[in-house]
Formats: structure tokens, sequence, C-alpha cells
């Protein structure tokens, strides 16, 4: 559903047409919250989603999960088939909107897997609907 979505650095779409990777993951964990009854904590900003996260080996990964960059920046997860097979989206600055590629892709292979801080499935974020 975000494919395409033009990058905005702190664009939150409901403000403007862009998007950057906090709000992008943030729609897509609040909209995954809603469909199975929880309600996502709410909006965090890339440090604060890595603080409340915990590392996981590659193989442990599944849809939903973060791949986080050195530098802060991360991927979500989708699609994983196993540690050799999975997409991820992501908010571009370079390309300059919302993109998926596939964990073979060169980019992946020479780019993220070189700066990779690591593997995290976010933690204590959902609450039962109606509390807090």
């Amino acid at each position: 559903n975000f494919i395409g979505i033009p990058y905005e650095f702190g664009g939150s779409f409901k403000e403007s047409e862009g998007i950057d990777n906090s709000h992008l993951f943030y729609l897509i964990y609040n909209k995954a919250a809603r469909h199975t009854g929880l309600r996502w904590k709410g909006y965090m900003q890339m440090k604060e989603l890595l603080e409340h996260s915990i590392e996981i080996p590659r193989r442990n990964a599944r849809n939903g999960d973060l791949v986080f960059l050195n530098n802060g920046h991360a991927a979500m997860i989708y699609k994983y088939i196993d540690p050799d097979h999975f997409n991820l989206n992501y908010a571009s600055l370079k390309r300059k909107q919302v993109i998926s590629f596939h964990c073979q892709n060169i980019g992946f292979k020479v780019y993220w897997e070189k700066n990779l801080k690591g593997y995290y499935r976010p933690t204590d974020v959902f609450l039962k609907q109606g509390n807090g």
C-alpha cells in the first residue's frame, strides 16, 4: 500500500504528501495492530523504535522485523521466506520514494550488509485496545 509514496524527511503523510521511515513503520505497525485487535503505542522516531526492540538472529526474522544500519536507518522485512529470501520496505532518500527490495539485491549485499547493525524485533510496543 505504501510503495511509491514520495520520501519526505519528517513527513507524516497526513500533513504532507511525503513520508519517512519512522512514519512509514508507524503506519504499517498501526494498521497491523488494528487487524489483530491491538493498538500500536504510537509514533516513535527510529532511535526510540530501536530502544523498544530486541536483536534477533537473521535466521529467526519474520514479517515486521527491522533491519537496522549503524547510521540509524532501517528497513522493514516483509514476505520473509528464509534467511536468504525476504523482501524489505524502505523510504529511500536516494530514490525519493518508498521502495521494496529483495535481500539478494546488489544494493542490499553491497551497502546494507556492509553497514548492518543487526536484525531487530519490536517488543513492548503493543497495548491491548482500550488500555492507556
